[in-house]
């Protein structure tokens, strides 16, 4: 097993014959089609770049293991810095063929060590080749960056900042993002990558140009299921398909089952942040904040160039007042609400991926808001709910200024958002889960993200447009949207999911026990079969680890 950085070997790698001539001509014939040519199938397996993932700390690794056993995949893990690289080396080696750290654009930044950004020449004209190679502007990579992308969060400012932030200035950012591209271009060619797993917007920005698959798994917000997602954007082109398929299916859709037992969870977990979002739990979490901040600068940790200790304790002090002064907009409850018709639109928690890097055309929460407002009917009332982990990071009078709108109330924060979603006349929304929630349930859906998995819906309108908000809601209220086809529709977008997703059961990221080879095995079917393969993958028979992986 190969542990630290070493030569990049190309081509297919044999493994105990696993890869076979049928194989072989696969890539010949991949080749052969020129260096453009979409990757898919079993090809895709052939060289996979995994980028360490906090949420699977030993699923992708197991998952490796086992790509590299039964199929001959030679796979590359690249670790945030060099502290997990270590980790992963002692403890992982055998699941990968490499290990090694990768550049952010932030991590020129850290240990103050800067100056070589100021001295790198030609930044503009490299950019605008990397921009030219990519399709895509570098300004628009950093609006999912939440510490070079502060600009891009209208909602969320009040995000805890780093160490280094002092050391930003526009010409240091571009060239950080210069190096850290023009790196992984390099790195591409080297290894000639045919998956990519969980990389980076670049990464993905690129996967675009040269037609090599890039995948996420990620929940699906329907119990227990993860799919694997086909661009950064959130998208699932299984999803999608087996959901057009259903769709023009005649028969009547199955009966299904919906997951109130996640959505009461969430509702019990809100309940708790209400009692554990007090002074003196903010004091004491500010004190572990400076302890651990301490022991990282002792033990030169590399952590210790993450988040100012002042910033973090402050953005708690700010979640606890907010709370506070959000519930004190005389917010509504849902029963003793007197509008017959309302429209929903909960707030999104800012920076996040499921914002920025769902929708990286419009992330607009506050302007999607007034549209919606100047769009309703007299006598309707648009009801903003905010998220608990928005608190904190709003501007300055942000919810004051949303209430002078006139038309909008406020709903209680601990209450539960599925039965607002469920009782609305319509759920506007940019990328929040509870535009899904909306569309399964039959309940229109009036939305600014443009790459949601429900977007194809007849209830579902996609607004690019200030007049597309306005044809939406006047044709939901002017009786336009049959709520029982939508409803039948919703359970078809259900059936849709759970067959092209993976039920996860008991799965948590901290137990590694929590999954055996079965789970694996289907993951990597699902993997694989998102790649445009119609056959699973059928490996020899897994020998089970005594983790169960």
């Amino acid at each position: 097993t190969l542990c630290a950085a070493q030569p990049a070997r190309k081509g297919p790698r044999r493994h105990n014959g696993l890869i076979g001539m049928a194989d072989e001509m696969e890539l010949q014939a991949r080749r052969a089609r020129g260096p453009g040519s979409p990757i898919d199938g079993r090809d895709a397996f052939r060289c996979i770049a995994m980028f360490e993932n906090s949420e699977m700390p030993f699923l992708y690794p197991d998952l490796a293991r086992m790509l590299r056993k039964e199929y001959g995949a030679r796979i590359v893990l690249f670790a945030k810095n060099e502290t997990n690289a270590r980790h992963y080396r002692s403890v992982m080696a055998d699941c990968f063929d490499e290990i090694r750290t990768y550049q952010t654009p932030l991590s020129h930044f850290k240990g103050g060590q800067c100056v070589g950004l100021d001295q790198e020449g030609d930044i503009i004209e490299r950019a605008r080749a990397i921009e030219k190679t990519l399709n895509r502007t570098i300004n628009s990579l950093r609006i999912n960056d939440r510490q070079l992308g502060r600009g891009f969060m209208l909602a969320g400012p009040g995000h805890p900042r780093t160490r280094s932030e002092s050391l930003f200035t526009d010409h240091r950012a571009l060239a950080s993002y210069v190096l850290t591209i023009e790196e992984w271009l390099a790195l591409y060619e080297s290894y000639d990558f045919s998956l990519i797993i969980d990389g980076p917007v670049w990464t993905d920005a690129h996967c675009r140009v040269k037609n090599i698959p890039w995948r996420k798994f990620l929940p699906v917000r329907h119990k227990s299921f993860n799919y694997w997602m086909t661009a950064f954007t959130g998208e699932s082109a299984m999803i999608s398909e087996t959901f057009a398929q259903l769709s023009a299916t005649p028969a009547e859709p199955d009966a299904v089952e919906m997951p109130h037992h996640q959505y009461d969870l969430a509702y019990t977990l809100d309940r708790t942040f209400k009692k554990t979002n007090t002074f003196t739990r903010m004091l004491w979490s500010s004190a572990l904040i400076f302890a651990r901040f301490g022991h990282s600068i002792l033990r030169g940790y590399e952590s210790a160039w993450g988040y100012l200790p002042t910033s973090n304790t402050a953005y708690l002090f700010r979640r606890w007042r907010d709370a506070r002064l959000y519930q004190r907009q005389n917010v509504v409850s849902l029963e003793s609400y007197d509008a017959k018709d309302y429209v929903l639109f909960p707030l999104q928690m800012e920076p996040e991926l499921s914002l920025q890097g769902f929708s990286p055309e419009f992330f607009f929460q506050h302007t999607a808001i007034a549209i919606i407002a100047k769009s309703l009917p007299a006598g309707v009332r648009l009801v903003v709910k905010e998220h608990k982990y928005g608190l904190g990071r709003r501007p300055p009078r942000f919810y004051q200024e949303i209430k002078k709108l006139g038309n909008v109330d406020f709903a209680d924060l601990y209450e539960s958002g599925f039965n607002w979603v469920r009782k609305a006349k319509a759920v506007a929304c940019i990328s929040s889960s509870a535009g899904f929630e909306a569309a399964i349930m039959g309940v229109p859906v009036v939305c600014f993200g443009l790459h949601n998995i429900y977007s194809s819906m007849h209830h579902a309108f996609i607004c690019q447009t200030t007049s597309d908000a306005d044809n939406a809601l006047t044709t939901i209220f002017n009786g336009g949207v049959d709520r029982s086809k939508a409803e039948q529709e919703g359970r078809l977008l259900i059936q849709a999911v759970e067959r092209a997703s993976v039920d996860m059961g008991d799965y948590s990221k901290a137990v590694r026990s929590s999954y055996d080879d079965k789970l694996l095995r289907r993951i990597a079917d699902n993997l694989l079969q998102s790649t445009g393969s119609s056959q699973p993958i059928t490996p020899h028979t897994l020998q089970t680890s005594p983790h169960g992986g």
